[in-house]
Parts: C-alpha cells; sequence; structure tokens
C-alpha cells in the first residue's frame, strides 16, 4: 500500500470529493480497507481523502473509480460545493398518504430530502394517525431513525412494542418489520431519516 506522489497534479480544491467518495463507497457496501486493497490505497489516507482532508491527484481519483465501479463523471461531474447544498422549502414539500384518503390515513408523510446519487440520507416527515395498521407492516434494508418532534407514537419492531415521546429518538436496523401509529391526543410529527435503501 502506498500513498500517491505529491508531484502529481492535484485535484482543483473548490471540487469537494471526499462526501462523494463516502457516499459512493458506503452504497457499495464496502469498507475503507475493502478499497484499501482494490486501489493500492493507505486505509489511513483515504480516511483523510473522505474527510477532505487530503486532494487527491487524477490518478488517485481514476484509481478509486475502478475500486469503486464507478465512472470519473461520478465523481467529478457537478461536483463544485454548492452542489452538495440542497435546500427544500416547506411550502414546496407535498403531503403523501399511506392507506386510504386523507380523512382515513393510517399515516401521511412528507418527503423532506430524498437520497440520489450524491446524498446517502432519505428524511421524512410522519404524521402517524392512531388508527391500527391492516396493511403489512414495512420493511427495508439499511437503517432508520425515528425522531419524535411532537406528541407521542408506539413503534412496533419485529416483537417489540416502544412507546416514544417528544424528544425521543429509535435508531433500528430496518429490515425488520415495523409499523407506526400515533398514541395519546397530541397530533405527532416524527423526522425519519434512512439509510440506504437498494
Amino acid at each position: 500500500m502506498k500513498k500517491p506522489s505529491d508531484s502529481r497534479a492535484p485535484i482543483p480544491e473548490e471540487l469537494a470529493l471526499g462526501p462523494r467518495l463516502k457516499n459512493l463507497r458506503l452504497r457499495s457496501r464496502l469498507t475503507l480497507e475493502d478499497v484499501s486493497q482494490r486501489s493500492g490505497l493507505e486505509k489511513s489516507y483515504l480516511s483523510r481523502l473522505e474527510r477532505s482532508l487530503k486532494r487527491p491527484s487524477i490518478s488517485t481519483v481514476l484509481k478509486l473509480c475502478d475500486a469503486l465501479g464507478v465512472k470519473l463523471s461520478s465523481l467529478l461531474e457537478e461536483s463544485a460545493q454548492d452542489s452538495m447544498i440542497r435546500v427544500i422549502r416547506k411550502k414546496d414539500r407535498k403531503d403523501q398518504v399511506v392507506q386510504g384518503d386523507a380523512d382515513n390515513a393510517v399515516k401521511n408523510y412528507q418527503i423532506v430530502s430524498p437520497a440520489d446519487d450524491k446524498r446517502f440520507l432519505s428524511l421524512f416527515l410522519v404524521k402517524p394517525s392512531s388508527k391500527k395498521t391492516t396493511r403489512t407492516s414495512s420493511s427495508h434494508s439499511g437503517e432508520e431513525i425515528a425522531f419524535v418532534l411532537k406528541g407521542c407514537v408506539e413503534l412496533t419492531i419485529g416483537g417489540s412494542t416502544i412507546t416514544a415521546e417528544e424528544g425521543d429518538c429509535v435508531h433500528f436496523m430496518a429490515q425488520t418489520e415495523h409499523t407506526m401509529r400515533s398514541v395519546g391526543r397530541t397530533v405527532c410529527e416524527v423526522l425519519v431519516v434512512t439509510s440506504p435503501v437498494h
């Protein structure tokens, strides 16, 4: 394993590759050790690249593209700092309904920020009703975090039932079947973060 020579031309400073390198690696379910073995680059150097503490040369980027199985454009295209920032205004979010119409919804939600080819996480603002769901409980790959912003919810995860109040956070592996409903009289809002769905 070796570090690339400093004599090779580095990628321009304005290109923020660190977060994108990490996201591509995680979406490929690769560890730093995996990428190190595939690319011939030191694990500690790769870690500094992902934290934007080092600027890679073009040749290093080509090695990383080969190790990650992606095209060069996946790393360089639209990689100026502004492309890594997304702002979603409240007025632009649309309500979605799960099961039934708006008067008989088990849960409605808004997509706050979806995952894409640059971003690893998906964020949802969920407003569960107090009705017990009759639909099959959901499950998907990756992890899920439910942070209660308002009210009180009951989460059923596998064989466990958990009551979470405002300010409480529940973090679990999302391949476990899970459901959510509001309990109590206060309107409930839950920020749900998922990562990743394959």
